[in-house]
């Protein structure tokens, strides 16, 4: 096949656009013939693979022509051994061999491109910092006899680099051409509300929803924090939720305890002799305030989102409440003449302090562009706008004419993504009793913008912002963001 080029796009999924699905990049040791990486076709049109070009597995040669809409392509390193494992003929082998320890596997044809950085759940090397989150990773796809699995492809907010979009394998082998197995008549319940703090660390909590109209039998079904180990806890007998109903599982009575400084919280369907059946339902979660649980929010994008807002347990979820402080304007791309820049603004009617009270050396945070808002006890006047930016905020103030009043952090480091990415405003919190020095963070707003509809062209390099038109609604959706009106945007106005 033609030698690869760069991706124009590797992380947002359009229609007709592929996806890498599943990894077996170290079945059973260095050199395992087995190996294999999947691809599918999420869109509406037929993909043709006469000029596709391929990373990280050496040359590449196809027996298939193409991937008709919602079909796969499955590449391995023998196509024979494979064949004899599976009883399935792959659609093209390669020369190469996937790195065991992770390495950027992908496609890229005239209609489409997909890539995944994946890494193997290991510890990092500390000289290299694009390996912060390698033991975020699954492990038992490294090894183990397990594959690695995209768990939600058609998620609109798709980013095949987050460690929160794959999981291991029910089965070891995995389900190479194929979507996991799974019974249709299975319910597919769901994880509706996690509670992990609220003053007491003992109480910790998980309530299931039954989107059904019939009664549903849980039992034997199992709750896991560990996506490497999914029976760790198993659901007690009478474990029933009634059509359309919730049943809330006090989680020390099955000897499970969730981390309030963030982790994964997982629902796996079984049947009576605790074989897994194929459903998964769950989260990465973060750091968690007291008072607060993370419940599941669908948004108008049709992404499962779950923000932390009041307790629910056994009830109907309540709508995410806004915090008095709000990111208001983001300028991602200003195309060549411009500067980026995040505004942040005080909607309250008092004042608000950019640091933890109790430590007050500990400023709030800007996530995405891995800034700390500098400044001895910094804070928000009621109604006043913060600017934070990625040059001198001197410079930037006179570029701008911006007023004196209007703080300007910064500069903060590196870039935002032109492709989509988390802006996420976090206040410091220290919620480890074995270690009172360790800081968490607890996000109070973000969005996952994007450079594809239904998010605005105009705020891709066009010189145009996004601009925040709903102050009060749940942020991390695109029905509440559009393109500003003036070129260069309208920092701290």
């Amino acid at each position: 096949m033609k030698a690869f080029v760069p991706f124009l796009c590797s992380s947002s999924l359009t229609l007709g656009q592929l996806v890498v699905t599943e990894l077996n990049y170290n079945p059973d040791g260095p050199g395992d013939p087995t190996e294999f990486v999947e691809f599918k076709n999420l869109g509406s049109v037929t993909v043709s693979l006469a000029d596709a070009a391929f990373r990280g597995v050496g040359e590449v040669s196809l027996s298939q022509t193409e991937i008709a809409p919602g079909g796969f392509l499955v590449i391995t390193k023998d196509a024979s051994a494979f064949a004899s494992l599976y009883n399935l003929s792959p659609g093209g082998t390669f020369s190469g061999s996937i790195s065991n320890s992770g390495e950027t596997v992908g496609i890229e044809t005239p209609q489409s491109s997909a890539s995944v950085r994946y890494f193997d759940g290991g510890n990092p090397d500390p000289a290299l910092t694009d390996q912060e989150d390698r033991p975020l990773w699954p492990s038992s796809p490294d090894g183990d006899g397990f594959t690695l699995v995209l768990q939600n492809p058609s998620d609109p907010d798709l980013d095949l680099d987050d460690y929160r979009a794959w999981r291991p394998s029910l089965r070891t082998g995995g389900s190479p051409g194929m979507d996991e197995p799974l019974d249709p008549n299975l319910p597919l319940i769901v994880i509706n509300e996690v509670r992990t703090r609220d003053g007491d660390l003992d109480n910790d909590a998980v309530e299931l929803f039954n989107p059904t109209s019939e009664l549903v039998d849980v039992s034997g079904w199992f709750l896991s924090d560990n996506l490497d180990e999914p029976n760790k806890s198993v659901l007690p007998p009478g474990s029933t939720i009634p059509p359309r109903g919730y049943l809330v599982i006090d989680l020390p009575t099955i000897g499970l305890s969730l981390s309030s400084q963030g982790e994964r919280v997982y629902l796996y369907s079984a049947d009576s002799s605790g074989t897994l059946t194929g459903h998964i339902d769950g989260f990465h979660f973060e750091a968690s305030a007291d008072g607060e649980t993370f419940n599941r929010f669908i948004n108008s994008d049709g992404a499962v989102r779950y923000p932390q807002t009041r307790e629910t347990l056994g009830f109907e979820n309540a709508i995410p409440d806004p915090f008095p402080v709000l990111i208001t304007e983001i300028m991602y791309n200003p195309g060549a003449d411009g500067i980026e820049f995040i505004e942040i603004m005080n909607r309250g009617g008092t004042p608000v302090s950019l640091f933890e009270s109790e430590d007050p050396d500990d400023n709030w945070r800007v996530e995405g562009v891995n800034f700390v808002i500098n400044g001895d006890r910094p804070r928000l006047e009621a109604g006043q706008r913060a600017l934070i930016v990625p040059i001198e905020p001197d410079t930037f103030r006179a570029q701008y004419a911006i007023p004196s009043d209007v703080q300007i952090f910064g500069p903060y480091p590196g870039s935002l993504s032109n492709s989509g990415e988390t802006v996420a405003l976090q206040r410091p919190a220290r919620l480890d009793d074995t270690d009172p020095t360790r800081i968490s963070y607890i996000t109070l707003d973000a969005i996952l913008y994007n450079d594809v509809a239904p998010w605005p062209s105009a705020a891709d390099g066009n010189g145009r912002s996004l601009v925040r038109n709903v102050q009060l609604a749940y942020p991390n959706q695109s029905s509440v963001w559009q393109a500003g009106l003036i070129d260069g945007g309208t920092p701290g106005t």
